[in-house]
């Protein structure tokens, strides 16, 4: 998956900047009410599985183009837009001609979700918010060679997963330009994992359903006001488990418009 970083690390960079400048001198609007730039994002969940000692694990990094409204009222709203690459590890398929113990990376997906925010209460130094997100997936077919086997065959992997949270934010506002927050929600991954198997005149397809073993997440993170137009937010996830832990990190820059 390290190819695959390094290619979405440069596309953000690249269109980070190029929105910067195309905000700067396009998009003078009298409303501050729109914000749009990018958020990039990598985590590890390592998924549920009816087999002792099987640790299936989903890897996943994004690039979505973020694009914010403030609706008045303490509501905002945000629509993203992008492109996941995904890593599976240990998913077992017993239902084929062939059995499969699948790990492959660089599944490719296309990611559409939604984020709702409103003010509850603040104070001087104190802010309460109520966050709910919504993110799916939606991946495009790969097809890998079967090695090992005497005769051609092949299978293709077709994914999808969504994500859900919802909680509440609560922050830090005493220092100016900076807000720390701590966001403790109820967090579900889950989706489907389709493969079709090829061995000459073989034939099989199985779908597997997968769930994240944590559905309680613990994200921490802070808002970082540059300038009047520009603001960066970095955030760390942490999912509890059983026996363990599994995380998340995130880097957005938006930029009123």
């Amino acid at each position: 998956m390290t190819k695959h970083v390094h290619r979405l690390t440069t596309l953000f960079l690249v269109v980070f900047f190029g929105l910067t400048q195309l905000a700067s001198g396009q998009f003078r609007l009298p409303s501050q009410s729109f914000k749009l730039g990018l958020r990039s994002e990598y985590f590890s969940r390592t998924l549920s599985s009816e087999v002792e000692g099987e640790k299936p694990r989903l890897k996943a990094y994004l690039v979505n183009l973020a694009l914010g409204y403030n609706l008045g009222a303490g509501f905002s709203a945000a629509v993203l837009l992008g492109y996941a690459s995904s890593d599976y590890k240990e998913l077992v398929f017993r239902r084929l001609p062939f059995s499969i113990d699948f790990e492959g990376s660089g599944l490719s997906g296309f990611v559409a979700g939604a984020e709702v925010e409103k003010s509850l209460f603040s104070r001087s130094s104190f802010e309460v918010d109520a966050l709910g997100q919504f993110m799916a997936c939606l991946g495009v077919k790969k097809k890998f060679t079967i090695p090992g086997l005497a005769v051609p065959g092949s299978i293709e992997a077709s994914p999808s997963w969504m994500r859900a949270a919802v909680g509440p934010v609560f922050l830090l506002t005493s220092w100016e330009g900076i807000k720390p927050y701590i966001y403790p929600c109820y967090n579900y991954l889950g989706g489907t994992f389709s493969l079709d198997q090829t061995v000459e005149s073989l034939e099989g397809t199985e779908k597997k359903k997968i769930r994240a073993k944590s559905q309680f997440g613990l994200l921490i993170g802070t808002g970082l006001e540059v300038s009047e137009k520009f603001e960066l937010k970095v955030e760390g996830g942490f999912y509890p488990r059983k026996g363990g832990s599994d995380f998340s990190v995130m880097l957005q820059a938006l930029f009123g418009l």
